[in-house]
């Protein structure tokens, strides 16, 4: 929305969703545009070319600090700092 409100655009939204596949199925029936990773856009979606910066999106993740992480979690964790994907937390 920010990014959006700085190139002087409103948005008018009718239906919100965070849910990325609903708002795919959406766009593939006509019922409207989003935003969504490169991944996702197959089928019958339309990849728009635009003249602005990338958007990106930081993720991070949380523990329980009194719980122990899989074994898989942690590998996760590993993975996700050694690429600079997330920000050391522990």
């Amino acid at each position: 929305q920010r990014r959006f409100e700085q190139a002087g655009l409103v948005l008018q939204v009718s239906v919100a969703t965070n849910y990325l596949e609903t708002l795919k199925m959406l766009c593939n029936v006509g019922l409207g545009w989003s935003v969504l990773p490169q991944g996702m856009v197959e089928g019958e979606l339309i990849e728009l070319e635009v003249d602005t910066p990338p958007l990106e999106r930081p993720l991070g993740y949380l523990v329980h600090t009194r719980r122990t992480l899989s074994n898989a979690a942690l590998e996760l964790i590993d993975a996700l700092e050694s690429q600079g994907q997330a920000p050391k937390a522990r």
